[in-house]
């Protein structure tokens, strides 16, 4: 019975975590694409799944999310930080260029273009 209840405790955290990972995706309707420099990272120590799921485990889980400088039409220079984090090795540096879109009305929602 206790093997039943762990599992599904289990997948309660997996459905509430998928859900809040797709939750915080910003919608982007007008996109406009253009290119951004990557200046820093904000780093997070999020919880792991498996420190929310058995108790007395405090593992946390190191992502790094990159803040990125893009220039809209019109001049106007816009700093954002992405909405994905990313794990060590990272797959930019500071000073990289990378493909962006940001919405037309509102620059401030932006994502680096996969």
């Amino acid at each position: 019975m206790g093997i039943v209840i762990s599992i599904i405790i289990v997948l309660l955290a997996v459905a509430v975590y998928l859900y809040l990972v797709s939750k915080n995706k910003q919608k982007i309707q007008n996109a406009v694409e253009t290119t951004g420099e990557i200046m820093g990272f904000e780093e997070i120590n999020q919880p792991s799944v498996k420190s929310l799921v058995i108790p007395g485990e405090n593992s946390e889980n190191e992502k790094f999310y990159p803040i990125i400088r893009f220039r809209v039409q019109g001049a106007q220079m816009v700093r954002f930080r992405a909405q994905t984090g990313y794990n060590k090795p990272l797959p930019f540096k500071e000073g990289d260029t990378v493909n962006i879109e940001y919405e037309a009305e509102n620059p401030l929602i932006a994502r680096i273009k996969d």
